[in-house]
């Protein structure tokens, strides 16, 4: 794709936080070095790692000046360093998000650019794949929506969700929004939803641009650690802000809401063989809080949520049940 005739390749500040993904950050950046638009900079944010990462990143500084290579010597997370970047680094018209363990697709920057210039948007957002996955090669189509219609999709459709990632915006329209919580996990729970619930236009493409690493030791890997429960309090905090600018997707966020915090308690019963009792209180307790909010003849989800509530109802059966089923899966090497 070639930029419309006229059109200024402006800046596009990429931002890249990373803690000792020495064994995939390689891909990661040489998946820049084929991009399509050439007007950009990598700012690598390196949180203290302690493997061969900052060999690699200083090896691409050497061999590109868009390369930029920056070391903290105390780890504060990846909130703590987006908003350094935000606020001193980043000197881009058009800013993205890239996790030092992913790849993009060689036209990333360009479609992005090309749909932000050519709606007039303040966020383009594509699809994402997991690794391995295949390019979708389907008719790309473009929609236009705007903050509500954002939420509503991110409440009932997982392409939706509060992925930084999968997005790119104009800095300024960003700069304007309340910058990422720090000192947690999940903290683009938080921040996207809000950021996007203000956009005028979101241009929003079906293509796959993006393609995303799950493995044990990643955020949203399978593994229980106890970072997860962080997302109780990120949903805590972002319902408010939701239901301040949209009280009537009450239901919608809460159920959203439910269902993250359920799947918390999934990962925890899969992967603890006897999780402490207070433990298991303290999501139950979380999802409790959120059901009661839900009117469950008004959620589009009544089957999902009808098992959510037969769960808190006797969570030791549910638990006996679960294991059993993911012994089963594991057996046939599906989990």
């Amino acid at each position: 794709m070639a930029l419309s005739a006229g059109l200024t390749a402006e800046l596009i500040s990429v931002i890249v936080p990373l803690y000792n993904t020495g064994d995939y950050i390689e891909e990661c950046l040489q998946s820049f070095l084929r991009q399509t638009y050439s007007n950009f900079e990598v700012i690598l944010l390196d949180d203290a790692s302690t493997d061969n990462s900052p060999d690699i990143c200083k090896k691409y500084v050497e061999k590109d000046s868009r390369f930029r290579y920056y070391r903290f010597e105390k780890r504060e997370g990846q909130g703590c360093r987006r908003n350094y970047a935000l606020r001193n680094l980043a000197p881009g018209q058009v800013v993205a998000f890239v996790d030092s363990d992913d790849v993009v697709a060689d036209d990333m920057l360009e479609v992005a650019y090309q749909l932000l210039c050519s709606t007039d948007a303040q966020i383009a957002l594509f699809r994402l794949q997991t690794i391995p996955c295949f390019r979708n090669e389907a008719a790309s189509t473009v929609e236009i929506i705007d903050g509500r219609e954002f939420i509503v999709r991110f409440c009932e459709d997982p392409a939706y969700g509060a992925f930084s990632c999968n997005k790119v915006f104009r800095k300024e329209f960003l700069m304007n929004s309340s910058l990422y919580p720090e000192g947690m996990f999940y903290e683009d729970v938080v921040f996207i939803p809000q950021v996007c619930m203000n956009a005028e236009k979101i241009a929003v493409t079906n293509r796959s641009l993006y393609y995303y690493r799950q493995h044990p030791v990643s955020v949203v890997g399978s593994q229980y650690f106890s970072g997860k429960l962080d997302q109780i309090k990120a949903y805590r905090m972002l319902i408010p802000a939701v239901l301040e600018k949209y009280p009537e997707l009450s239901n919608e966020i809460h159920t959203k809401a439910l269902l993250g915090v359920m799947g918390v308690y999934h990962v925890m019963i899969a992967d603890i063989p006897n999780p402490e009792p207070s433990l298991r209180k303290e999501i139950l307790d979380a999802a409790r809080e959120f059901r009661r909010n839900i009117s469950f003849f008004r959620t589009t989800q009544k089957s999902t949520v009808l098992l959510f509530y037969l769960v808190m109802l006797s969570p030791s059966v549910y638990n006996i049940l679960l294991k059993l089923i993911y012994k089963k899966l594991s057996r046939r090497g599906k989990f």
